[in-house]
């Protein structure tokens, strides 16, 4: 049976309790038969995400990722219709206009005002660092493609 490698990031956040939803990336590689590293992202790699569990919104880079062997039909399913959005808006005070990049798992069919009831309620809260605005909608959201920006 054939295999794929995938990437995994564990969800940190702690409400009462460690989440540790395990949140696939998209991308994947098959497994060879003969041992060999997968790809990893560039040096610069990172995540701005938010978990849809438990809301813990974290920078994610390189070295937090964790491989896992998937079955192909496991894999090529995925979680039921779920799928990462990329999530973006500008900046919500006056004449800044920085863009804000996030993502966050969710239904492939999710509405826009529950993505955005995802994003509102991410801890620490999503904040303009260039313009020092909250984020403002609408929030733009697609779903991310398989190896893109990897």
């Amino acid at each position: 049976m054939a295999s794929h490698l995938v990437p995994v990031v564990a969800c940190e956040g702690r409400q009462i309790h460690p989440c540790g939803r395990r949140i696939q990336l998209p991308y994947s590689i098959r497994q060879q038969t003969i041992a060999r590293q997968p790809d990893q992202p560039k040096a610069d790699w990172t995540l701005n995400l938010v978990c849809a569990d438990c809301g813990f919104r974290d920078d994610y880079d390189r070295s937090r990722i964790q491989w896992e062997s998937v079955p192909e039909e496991i894999r090529a399913a995925g979680l039921p219709g779920t799928v990462l959005w990329r999530i973006e808006f500008e900046c919500g005070r006056e004449s800044c206009g920085a863009l804000m990049v996030t993502h966050t798992m969710g239904f492939r069919d999710a509405s826009e005002s529950c993505l955005r009831g995802i994003v509102e309620h991410a801890s620490p809260p999503l904040f303009c660092d260039k313009g020092g605005g909250h984020l403002s909608f609408p929030l733009n959201p697609r779903p991310v493609v398989l190896d893109e920006a990897w």
